[in-house]
């Protein structure tokens, strides 16, 4: 079974290194982040052929709806979460 992690703080830095590492290993990543931009360069260009194995969010880590739907999102699309970083300054 693959794993899957979410990540929030995820559009620079190193949620963005993470992701980036967590993907070549083969797992599932979820990318949650305030910048639209960064998801969809991060997705385009690092997914690159494993862009089903990769979901962008974009949101607000202190909003707590934002969070939970992430996570929900998360679990309809790949099953389970095994791991969940926040990476914010």
């Amino acid at each position: 079974m693959t794993r899957t992690a979410v990540i929030f703080g995820a559009t620079s830095g190193l949620g963005w290194k993470l992701g980036n590492v967590l993907l070549l290993k083969g797992w599932n990543i979820v990318m949650f982040g305030r910048r639209l931009e960064r998801l969809l360069g991060f997705k385009a260009g690092i997914c690159g052929n494993e862009y089903t194995r990769c979901l962008t969010c974009v949101g607000d880590i202190t909003n707590p709806k934002n969070v939970r739907e992430t996570l929900a999102k998360a679990i309809e699309r790949f099953g389970s979460i095994e791991c969940v970083r926040v990476l914010i300054r």
